[in-house]
């Protein structure tokens, strides 16, 4: 595997542990157990920066290669 599809990897497993961990936070929620709302919206907050990181890296990865010499 490339550099670039492991690091892929590995943005697709942090984001997959991030909305993980908010829903089971979420969930933990409707229970009987003592929950912060600052807490969940932190890890909202969390799992959605991750999925940010993650799509931006997948548009880069599949955006076209400027031919050699093409101005960046």
């Amino acid at each position: 595997m490339s550099a670039a599809a492991d690091h892929l990897e590995q943005l697709r497993a942090e984001a997959r542990h991030h909305r993980q961990k908010r829903d089971l936070y979420r969930a933990k929620s409707y229970g009987m157990q003592a929950t912060s709302e600052t807490r969940l919206r932190e890890l909202e907050r969390i799992a959605r920066l991750a999925q940010d990181r993650l799509a931006a890296a997948e548009a880069t990865a599949s955006a076209p290669a400027a031919p050699p010499g093409a101005p960046a």
